[in-house]
């Protein structure tokens, strides 16, 4: 029975009734290497209060997704398992007002990211465990009231073999040889600080780990250990004395800007293959997609996204841990301000002075994205279930989010903002809040009524849209459906004019503006910006990137923008014109032909390592996605040269040089110009496997692997080729190259035999992604008949899948715009004959057949 969706109205009944004190869990990992064996044994202790006044036959349930339940004794009573399991819940009967609770049952390893994912390296062999729970998959581990506000003490204890490393949120107190398994121990942790069930974690295997000391700047706060957890086969790649400086300046920022000290004791970080985010927040613990090792070295945008990354999860300590929310409505605000706050401390402490420039330019276009399916929702989100709230960490939740409290600071303040957080974080440590509570101390501190803004901007969905108009000279707002005029949207932000001077563009002008909400914010005069005479300059509306709203140019302008914005000298100047021209081609606005003309012409100029790799990201798109293989074929063609041209050109090991090979080889799947290039790394690498280098280019697995996926889209390697390579190199990046490699042959059978090892093999969840990436290469010829097939599966993918491992193959496989049936139609078809589909599979599949009908209705307005 398929039970595992609990619903907002279950959690708040068990809210009113219980009260956990505390879990006791035994986790036995001791065959955990052996990958023939598919569960673990597990017992768990609960101990908790219930309200049993109002009534004497208080009932309630407990969830446990497992492979099997042994035993289940509620205050000394042996429950009967066939009675009183159903599911993924346990029945829990005649409550008394102090309840213990034991459960014994096996859990299962995953490999698909949720609960306890274990991967054996293909390099060494050697095992790795780690636990990803958010929102609510710490019940595959342990029995547990899976909800953020039953918050506990917890105490884990560990069995696994005497030389892993096993770690948890807390440090281990003891270690316990057991005679009759040698060479197996079982550690034990102290108890947590009362948190929620989702940031418990943990770690097991044959990590490699390097510590150190936090010793702070300011001695009212407490010296900290640090250790950083990664596979020996990536040892070399942890970059640790880096790494361990982000996190003590980070500590002591956000210990100072807080004014609270670091609550968790240790700052562990773990970097772990196979992970379905780019990081969690868990107390003590955090962990991290390896991802962020760089094995072929890293430029500066990597290095900055790392360093954001870090910043986020750290100020979750604080907003999120510390605090959590009560449920998951309230998700945005703990995930916006660690957006925010990421961007910030990577700015301020770490150094990284682009970083709201990556925010500005990449971060932002997700929440447009997002917010303008159907399926968008306000900021403050209804979320009914956790399978709603599983996909509402969205380009909403973060990005919208942190852009939306990115503007009220600048509406409220910096420091009276910070003053909130503090308040906040004192008035409700260890507990749970709601985003009222975070208004109240918010007005509080800066003495305004904050009600109305909350309305327009946080309960409201859809994007504002800010025009300049040169005549009536007034900058006019145009609100989404959701907002009524007698409403509005207030905004403070920045608009700068710009003359072309010997074909640059040098500022002339610039005007603060505060925009009122209602009525008269509908259009607001500029007069410190006079008009820009035609073909003469740009105005730039939102100029530093303050407020949350889609911009654009008129025709005179945009023809100066397209042919000169990459003049402008202040990167964040060249991120909003860049985001408001990609706006303009999602919108039809702008023919993805001249956008991609564009970044071909500041290819040479661009010296931003986050703007060079997001417009190479949105020119890949524009070619590949909104415009037709025939159309295609001349401008591809012509970016394609202008890509080779490039290359030769760049500073050896410059971020240039690493940025443009990737792109590159991305391009050379569907380019034989680069497909020469693709030949010459492959053939190099083969050649001299001892030389990490061709001319100053780091020849990592990823990258060459990205290379024979080229070559093997063209058909110049062969299934052999792949097998022999694979065994050669028996990497982690090697068998997801080789994946993806194998299905991006250019033959029909290739395709089929991807096809069902997608939908009938056991892959995990990378190797799935591998599969359906080379799936999605070639022409729509090779994949004729396979799409019926998709619609057909859809409900048992649903049936038979995680939310999580459904969602990947949903979105990895659904028709794109080039394939021989109407992707649309048949979207539209299965979404009017499954009105009683899942939500969340629904909401998945009408975001798919937005983008499809996007990308049709830009193909055909260009074409």
């Amino acid at each position: 029975m398929r039970n595992d969706n609990l619903t907002a109205e279950e959690a708040r009944f068990r809210s009113d009734l219980l009260e956990v004190d505390r879990y006791d869990v035994d986790i036995d990992l001791t065959h955990a290497a052996d990958p023939s064996m598919q569960a673990f044994p597990t017992s768990t202790t609960v101990t908790f209060r219930a309200d049993t006044e109002e009534t004497t036959e208080a009932e309630t349930f407990i969830e446990y997704i497992h492979h099997s339940v042994d035993s289940v004794e509620l205050n000394g009573r042996r429950l009967r398992v066939s009675d009183v399991v159903e599911g993924s819940r346990i029945r829990l009967p005649g409550l008394a007002p102090t309840n213990t609770l034991t459960v014994r049952g096996r859990s299962l390893y995953s490999r698909s990211g949720e609960g306890l994912h274990r991967f054996i390296d293909p390099e060494d062999g050697r095992t790795y465990l780690y636990t990803q729970y958010e929102p609510s998959d710490c019940r595959r581990v342990f029995p547990a009231f899976e909800q953020p506000d039953l918050k506990a003490v917890f105490r884990f204890s560990i069995t696994a073999p005497e030389d892993w490393t096993v770690a948890s949120n807390t440090e281990i107190v003891s270690t316990h040889e057991d005679p009759a398994t040698p060479g197996v121990s079982k550690r034990v942790f102290a108890p947590t600080l009362r948190m929620s069930t989702y940031i418990t974690t943990l770690l097991a295997g044959q990590y490699h780990t390097v510590s150190a000391l936090h010793r702070p700047d300011n001695d009212r706060f407490e010296q900290t250990t640090m250790s950083l957890y990664c596979r020996a086969s990536m040892a070399v790649h942890m970059e640790s004395d880096a790494i361990f400086d982000l996190v003590s300046k980070g500590l002591d920022f956000f210990q100072e800007l807080f004014d609270y000290p670091y609550p968790w004791g240790k700052y562990d970080q773990a970097f772990v293959p196979e992970y379905n985010l780019g990081a969690m927040e868990n107390p003590g613990l955090v962990t991290f997609t390896e991802a962020y090792l760089f094995p072929g070295g890293s430029t500066l945008a990597q290095r900055e996204g790392r360093a954001n990354v870090i910043m986020h999860e750290m100020s979750h300590m604080w907003f999120g841990d510390l605090v959590t929310m009560r449920w998951w409505s309230d998700l945005w605000l703990k995930e916006s301000f660690a957006e925010f706050m990421g961007a910030l401390a990577a700015e301020r402490a770490c150094g990284f002075e682009e970083s709201w420039v990556t925010f500005a330019h990449r971060r932002k276009g997700w929440a447009y994205t997002q917010d303008l399916y159907s399926t968008t929702h306000p900021v403050v989100a209804d979320i009914t279930d956790v399978e709603a709230a599983k996909q509402n960490f969205d380009g909403i939740t973060y990005a919208k989010g942190a852009a939306v409290l990115k503007q009220l600071v600048a509406f409220v303040g910096f420091d009276r903002f910070v003053n909130a957080a503090r308040t906040y974080f004192s008035r409700h440590e260890f507990g749970t809040a709601e985003f009222s509570d975070f208004l109240d101390v918010l007005e509080e501190s800066c003495g305004r009524d904050l009600r109305e803004w909350s309305r327009a901007w946080l309960e409201t969905d859809g994007v504002t849209t800010l025009t300049y108009a040169p005549q009536p000279h007034v900058l006019e707002q145009r609100l989404p459906d959701s907002v009524s005029e007698s409403l509005g949207r207030p905004h403070v932000l920045t608009i700068a004019s710009f003359r072309l001077e010997g074909g640059v563009l040098r500022e002339t002008a610039e005007q603060s503006i505060e925009i009122p909400s209602g009525p008269e914010g509908m259009s607001t005069p500029t007069d410190e910006v006079p008009p820009v005479e035609a073909g003469s300059g740009i105005v730039l509306v939102n100029r530093d990137d303050k407020t949350y709203a889609l911009t654009s140019f008129g025709e005179d302008e945009l023809r100066t923008a397209l042919l000169h914005g990459h003049t402008l000298a202040a990167p964040i100047d060249r991120a909003v014109l860049g985001s408001a021209l990609w706006s303009m081609v999602r919108s039809g606005a702008l023919n993805p032909r001249d956008y991609t003309a564009h970044v071909e012409k500041g290819l040479g100029a661009e010296q931003s390592a986050t703007l060079l790799d997001t417009m190479l990201l949105h020119a890949e798109t524009a070619l590949l996605v909104y415009m037709s293989p025939t159309a295609r074929h001349e401008p591809l063609s012509a970016f394609a040269t202008a890509v080779a041209e490039q290359l030769p050109l760049c500073e050896e090991e410059s971020d240039r040089q690493s940025i443009l090979a990737r792109h590159a080889l991305i391009l050379a799947r569907h380019d034989v110009r680069l497909q020469r290039f693709a030949q010459e790394l492959v053939d190099f690498a083969e050649k001299n496997p001892e030389q990490p280098r061709w001319n100053g280019l780091s020849l990592s697995d990823e990258l060459v692997w990205s290379a024979r996926t080229a070559l093997a889209a063209h058909g110049a390697l062969t299934r052999e080729d792949i097998e022999s390579s694979l065994g050669s190199t028996p990497s982690q990046h090697a068998a997801l190259g080789a994946a993806r490699s194998r299905a991006a042959q250019p033959h029909a059978e290739d395709k089929r035999r991807a096809w069902s090892s997608i939908f009938d093999d056991d892959l995990s969840n990378d190797l799935l992604s591998a599969s359906a990436s080379g799936f999605r290469i070639g022409p729509s010829s090779l994949r004729t008949g396979l799409a019926e097939d998709y619609f057909a599966r859809l409900e048992d993918v649903w049936q038979k899948h995680s939310i999580g491992m459904a969602t990947r193959i949903i979105n990895g496989l659904f028709p794109g715009p080039d394939e021989d049936v109407d992707a649309v139609a048949g979207a539209e078809t299965w979404l009017a004959e499954h009105g009683d589909a899942p939500r969340a599979l629904r909401r998945e599949l009408t975001e798919r057949l937005q983008d499809a009908r996007r990308a049709a209705s830009i193909r055909s307005t260009w074409e």
